[in-house]
Order: C-alpha cells, then structure tokens, then sequence
C-alpha cells in the first residue's frame, strides 16, 4: 500500500525548498509532452489531471482553452496549483482527493492525463482501475512515467535506492516511488480494460526539479545539495548519450503510454497475474 501520510509530507517539502518553481527549459519540455498527446483532446473534452501536483500540466492544459479537472492528494499542491491558476487567469477546478477512490461518477471525463505520478504507486491495479471507472466508453488516458527500460534509469533507480534513507531524511525522495517499465504500464492497463494501447512515445529527456543551489539554505545544506546537483547533471548526460545510440524503449528517461476505454474486467480476478509482471521490463 502507498505511504499517503508520507507522500504529502514529501511534496510538502519540495514545496517549501521551491523545488517546483517553474523554469524556462522546464516548461518547453512539458510542452513538448503534451503536443504528444494533442490528437486526443478537444476544447469540447473534460480533462483529469491525475495527480496534477502544483498544476504542472493542468495549468499549461488550461491556458490552450482546455475544461481541466486536477486532483492531487496533496492539500499543500492544490494550494500553490489554484494560486498559480489565479495568477494565470485560468479557470479550472481543483480539488483534494485519492487516486485509489476518486471523488467522481462513473463515464464523466473525455480524457485523462497522469504525468509522473504512477511511480509512486507500489501496485497499479486501483488507481488505473478508478480512471477506468470515471472515464466515458472510447475515452483516452495518457500517462507519462520515468522509463523502467532504460538502462541507465534503471541504473540512477538502483542508486537512488541504496542512498534512498539519506534522500528521504533530507527531504528529497519518497519511500512510495518504484520504477516500473514499458511492459508493466502496458500490461496494467490492459488488465484493466484499456485497449488501443500505444507506446512509442519517449519524452524528452530533461532535469529534474531539483531544491535550488544557494548558500541562503545554509551551509550544511548547500553541501549536502552539491553532489546530488552534479548527479543528477551526470544521469542527464548519460541519458542524451543513450538516446542518441539506442531506440525506444531502451532510450528516453520517460515515456508516453496512451490507451483507450474498452468494457469493465474483474479487478480481483487480475491481481495475481498483475503482481507476477516484472517490473523493470
């Protein structure tokens, strides 16, 4: 089971670090995410932002003249995601909630977008099977998710783990994140009665929000900051370098993963074979 408690914690903390203060390179790149998935959408749809943290995609959604609904467990991300909304002038409703019981009825959404969120889900089966349930018939869901497949990603996973104690004690990680691949997403959601599954969509591969680098955080701070700075630079380098010698899925640090609403499927009936997927594929 997901560690809420622990998770709002978490993105309290890269709130109050700034962690999330938007910048020019960050915003081109979610851009370029959500031309990937423009043939979906209309003005006429009704949009969930799952997961919308402090409206990183919803808001952008939004000013294209998009009807958003964003949700995050969070109080603190819908806090900064309506203040953002106000300063943008943008007119979308966000709310507080779960994405393992979504406040919402059955066949309402046109289309729903889960960007960088699943990974913090150790299991898949409720929240794809609630936007299953609150998405209407041939409706589309688009999630986008670190790629599992790629092998350094993987590789920057496996050290990320072994430091993850330090990381979360600093502020910076979560114990709920866990990688999952290509065949993992694909398989949850066909498993919970998506079809039309399309997957070769890496994302651009870009950096990290990161706690930014100033000596007014203090000292100890700023130290303990350096190398995960230059980390995370060093991962971004070796990324652009696999991208450039291999082919999706081996390359791109995150993915696209679109699918479409098909009939409803016996969740109980799935959960074994889901938990035998591994993972990293």
């Amino acid at each position: 089971m997901q560690d809420k408690e622990a998770e709002m914690k978490f993105s309290k903390n890269e709130l109050k670090e700034g962690t999330w203060e938007n910048s020019k390179s960050q915003i081109e790149i979610r851009k370029k995410d959500l031309e990937l998935i423009a043939s979906i959408l209309s003005r006429d749809f009704l949009v969930l932002d799952a997961g919308c943290g402090p409206g990183t995609y919803g808001l952008l959604l939004a000013e294209q003249g998009n009807n958003v609904v964003g949700i995050d467990i969070s109080v603190d991300n819908i806090k900064i995601a309506k203040k953002r909304a106000k300063e943008k002038g943008c007119e979308t409703s966000l709310i507080v909630g779960d994405l393992d019981k979504l406040p919402f009825k059955e066949d309402t959404f046109d289309v729903c977008l889960c960007a960088y969120t699943l990974h913090h889900f150790p299991e898949l089966v409720s929240p794809i099977s609630e936007f299953h349930r609150v998405c209407k018939q041939k409706s589309r869901i688009a999630l986008i998710e670190p790629n599992g497949s790629n092998p350094i990603v993987n590789l920057s996973g496996a050290v990320e783990n072994v430091l993850r104690s330090i990381l979360y004690n600093l502020g910076l990680d979560t114990p709920n994140e866990k990688l999952h691949g290509l065949v993992y997403y694909s398989l949850a959601l066909k498993e919970q009665g998506f079809v039309n599954i399309e997957t070769n969509f890496p994302c651009l591969t870009g950096l990290p929000p990161l706690p930014p680098l100033c000596l007014k955080i203090g000292v100890v701070r700023f130290i303990s900051l350096v190398p995960i700075h230059i980390g995370v630079r060093l991962r971004y380098m070796l990324l652009r370098i696999t991208d450039s010698i291999l082919s999706f899925p081996l390359a791109g640090a995150n993915m696209l993963i679109l699918g479409m609403k098909s009939s409803t499927v016996n969740e109980n009936a799935l959960k074994s074979r889901f938990n035998d997927c591994t993972r990293g594929k």
